[in-house]
C-alpha cells in the first residue's frame, strides 16, 4: 500500500488564522486582504501591543472552532484512506510563538477527531519541517514543505500559491491540483 501524506491547513481546512483574527478584531477580512499584508493573517494586526494581546487571547481559544473544510474533502478523504496509507501531517509552529503552540496541536487533534473520525491517531504527524519525510505521495499548499524524498508531490492550489507559474512547478517535478475532485481523479478514487 502506498503512503500518502496530506497537510491539514489550507489543504483540508481553510483560513483558520483568518477566522481567529476576524473574531479577535471584530473584522470581516477575506483572503484577498491577506495578499496585501503578506502570508500570515496575524500580520493584519500592525500594532505590536495589539498583536501580543491577540496571541495571548489566541492560545486560550479553540483555534479550529468554526473553520470550514475544503469543498469535496469529506467525499474524497475516506476513499483515499481506503486506498492508501494516509498520514495527516501538519506544521503546528507559529513564528515567534514556538513555545506556546502546544494548544494548537491539541486543537488540530480535536479537529481531526471531529471532522475525520475514521482517521486513527496513529495517522497524525505534528512537526515543522516536512522536507525530511519519505512517502509515495504528498499533498501540501507550500512548495517549501514538499519533500524531495517523495515520488509524487502535489501542490494544492490556495490563495497564497496561485501565482506560482506552472513552468516553475514542472522544473521541481511538482503537480498542481486545484480541488479535491481533481485529486480524486488523479489518484483514482
Amino acid at each position: 500500500m502506498k503512503t500518502l501524506i496530506i497537510d491539514i491547513d489550507e489543504c483540508l481546512v481553510e483560513k483558520a488564522m483568518l477566522v481567529r483574527v476576524n473574531e479577535f478584531l471584530g473584522t470581516n477580512y477575506v483572503l484577498n486582504d491577506l495578499k496585501e499584508s503578506g502570508f500570515y493573517a496575524q500580520d493584519m494586526i500592525k500594532d505590536p501591543v495589539q498583536k501580543a494581546k491577540f496571541f495571548d487571547w489566541l492560545f486560550t481559544t479553540d483555534f479550529y472552532k468554526d473553520v470550514p473544510c475544503k469543498d469535496g474533502v469529506h467525499e474524497v478523504l475516506p476513499k483515499l484512506n481506503d486506498k492508501f496509507k494516509v498520514l495527516l501531517c501538519s506544521d503546528f509552529v507559529m513564528p515567534g510563538q514556538e513555545w506556546r503552540c502546544d494548544r494548537i496541536i491539541s486543537n488540530k487533534y480535536e479537529l481531526i477527531k471531529r471532522e475525520f473520525p475514521y482517521m486513527h491517531p496513529t495517522q497524525f504527524i505534528f512537526m515543522h519541517d516536512k522536507k525530511t519525510l519519505k512517502a509515495d505521495i504528498q499533498i501540501d499548499d507550500k512548495v517549501k514543505q514538499l519533500s524531495p524524498f517523495v515520488s509524487q508531490r502535489i501542490l494544492y492550489t490556495t490563495w497564497h500559491n496561485e501565482d506560482i507559474k506552472d513552468a516553475e512547478l514542472q522544473k521541481q517535478k511538482i503537480i498542481r491540483m486545484n480541488s479535491w475532485k481533481e485529486i480524486a481523479k488523479y489518484l483514482g478514487v
